[in-house]
């Protein structure tokens, strides 16, 4: 009875660190994450989600998620899912030149077992806007500078430092 004892409590050791071993090896990257955004967007547009995988440096067009959004005057929402949790990403706010604001309730980040939620008020610590996306009371005023229009808002190193401790 006692060496039975002993293999089972060996066989539940490698177990556990096989199961330890393997969750170690996933890494940060490996994780699902769902971002989901909730806004409001009164003209027709197209709402794009860059992401920089942990292999890579800079934004490309191999990594967006790209999501056709009909206006409206109500709260909407898109859903984004990756397989894995970027180093850096961000959210551009349209490309129709519409120069008028899009108003922001939340951003949900999510992996399977933990959430952030950022909603209107903390935006601005984890997300900051570029030059033609200016912060307003109501969300961020999208603007054309010298005829160009880009108005997106990207992620903090304090988003980042905040998935690392809650989702780690």
């Amino acid at each position: 009875m006692h060496r039975k004892t002993i293999i089972a409590k060996a066989h539940l050791l490698l177990f556990l660190s096989y199961l330890l071993l393997g969750c170690y090896d996933k890494g940060l990257t490996n994780q699902e994450i769902s971002i989901k955004l909730t806004f409001k967007m009164l003209e027709d547009d197209r709402i794009k989600f860059y992401y920089i995988p942990e292999h890579k440096n800079t934004y490309d067009e191999d990594n967006v998620i790209e999501t056709k959004i009909t206006g409206s005057s109500k709260i909407q929402g898109i859903n984004i899912e990756l397989n894995q949790i970027p180093k850096k990403f961000r959210i551009d706010l349209g490309e129709s030149k519409h120069e008028t604001t899009i108003s922001i309730a939340s951003i949900i980040i999510g992996t399977m077992n933990d959430r952030i939620e950022i909603n209107e008020k903390t935006i601005h610590r984890f997300f900051s806007p570029n030059i033609y996306a200016i912060k307003s009371e109501n969300g961020y005023k999208r603007i054309s500078i010298d005829n160009r229009y880009d108005p997106f808002i990207e992620s903090t190193a304090l988003l980042h430092q905040k998935i690392k401790l809650e989702f780690f």
